[in-house]
């Protein structure tokens, strides 16, 4: 729900989630499964990239600064592409998000709040 909102966001350039048909490697997702995780990345458009990005991350009250490969609470981290190999995102910063058990619609408010700095 979250990434599907996010994709249709205009600050967002792109959503990377495997089960959003958007995805380069959705197929394969199909494929092999049948649910995903709340766990995936996206970036902001080149404009909004730089200092704006860490007030963004700074504005959000329900997400938590840091890493994680899931868990209850929802958290952010922000991040650059330093890939050796071809990469389209190279020094371009992500933003990851893991969502946790609080509800959708009130994170989606949270990100709505953090959007606001771009104004």
């Amino acid at each position: 729900m979250i990434a599907k909102w996010l994709e249709q966001h205009p600050f967002v350039e792109r959503v990377f989630h495997p089960a959003l048909p958007s995805h380069p490697q959705h197929h394969l997702w199909q494929r092999y499964f049948s649910g995903s995780s709340g766990l995936f990345a996206f970036l902001v458009n080149r404009e909004w990239e730089g200092p704006l990005l860490p007030r963004f991350v700074d504005s959000l009250d329900l997400f938590g600064i840091g890493y994680s490969w899931g868990g209850y609470k929802s958290l952010v981290t922000i991040g650059s592409c330093k890939r050796r190999e071809q990469c389209d995102y190279i020094d371009r910063t992500v933003i990851r998000l893991n969502i946790g058990v609080e509800d959708p619609e009130d994170l989606i408010n949270d990100l709505k709040k953090g959007f606001r700095i771009f104004h």
